[in-house]
């Protein structure tokens, strides 16, 4: 209990602890303040502290069938908190969507003991609440330094790789070592290992005409030299998008991906190439045929680059 309040108060935010006469599934509440602002947000806290919640790797929390209901629908977000004596560190995970994940559908509830893993993002001490957790919990992104943004996106952890894209995205995507770690990603590895995001992040670099928020201060020539790399995409490389394709319909991954999907004015003519190599399984050859007759009533041309009148 002291450890977490030493992490929160560092950030000057307010730590509540409750008294045990009332805890029924929150140990303390803590009200989030940023900079000098107090903010509008406040959450609940579980935590744990010994050497029987922790391995090297993961922390654990046991719960009742009737905490996993209080905290599914609790108003407040919940944060469970495990203290790991040995490492002198804690972290944490969040109590109410995993709470939420074990009641959905369940008439009766029975206990869990509700197991995550042990990851640079989730630690919880002084730099990660304040970089991480307080914008998260405000649902924005993180304030992390584009560095360790490129050491997450390289994890082979794939939540944390989805969560450093996802944070080079939205925070460093003006820089070129963004887009060389975003190419190293996908080039260097099978498809199965990296996050269907990286594919999008080409995708707005093409220009989507779905990109609610286009980027429109793109460094000079910085996006020039995406769109020609990743017009330079070929079978192979059509391959491993296709991997992340469920369907084409408008909102999907698959209808996300067709500006890069059809680049090249010569896709169509890959994507008969993949759909009749024997040596490519039957579900990306299947996929490749979808796209082929969905060809017939949206025409691939309308998705060559250039685009944006560029």
């Amino acid at each position: 209990m002291n450890y977490v309040r030493g992490v929160v108060e560092s950030n000057n935010s307010v730590f509540k602890e409750q008294d045990l006469r009332y805890d029924y599934g929150h140990d303390a509440f803590v009200l989030l303040v940023e900079g000098e602002h107090v903010l509008p947000k406040e959450i609940a806290m579980q935590i744990k502290s010994g050497a029987s919640y922790c391995t090297p790797t993961t922390c654990k929390i046991p719960a009742s069938g009737s905490q996993l209901v209080f905290w599914a629908g609790h108003d407040l977000d919940t944060l469970g908190v495990v203290h790991d004596p040995n490492e002198g560190i804690a972290y944490w995970v969040d109590l109410k969507v995993e709470a939420q994940i074990r009641v959905r559908g369940q008439r009766e509830q029975s206990g869990a003991v509700i197991e995550f893993p042990k990851m640079p993002w989730n630690r919880f001490d002084a730099r990660m609440f304040r970089e991480f957790l307080v914008p998260t919990l405000q649902g924005k992104a993180p304030l992390i330094d584009l560095a360790t943004a490129l050491e997450w996106a390289r994890s082979d952890q794939l939540d944390t790789h989805d969560l450093g894209v996802r944070i080079l995205s939205s925070r460093h995507w003006r820089e070129q070592a963004t887009w060389d770690c975003m190419f190293e990603l996908f080039l260097g590895r099978e498809a199965a290992r990296t996050t269907p995001r990286v594919g999008i992040e080409f995708a707005k670099a093409m220009g989507h005409p779905d990109d609610a928020s286009p980027r429109s201060e793109w460094p000079e020539r910085l996006r020039e030299r995406v769109r020609q790399r990743v017009v330079a995409f070929g079978k192979d490389e059509i391959v491993k998008l296709l991997h992340h394709v469920e369907d084409l319909e408008r909102g999907g991954i698959g209808y996300g991906l067709m500006s890069v999907l059809a680049a090249r004015p010569d896709c169509s003519t890959i994507f008969d190439a993949i759909r009749g190599d024997p040596n490519i399984d039957e579900i990306t050859r299947a996929k490749a045929a979808g796209i082929l007759r969905h060809d017939e009533y949206e025409p691939l041309r309308l998705w060559h680059w250039p685009k944006d009148g560029q």
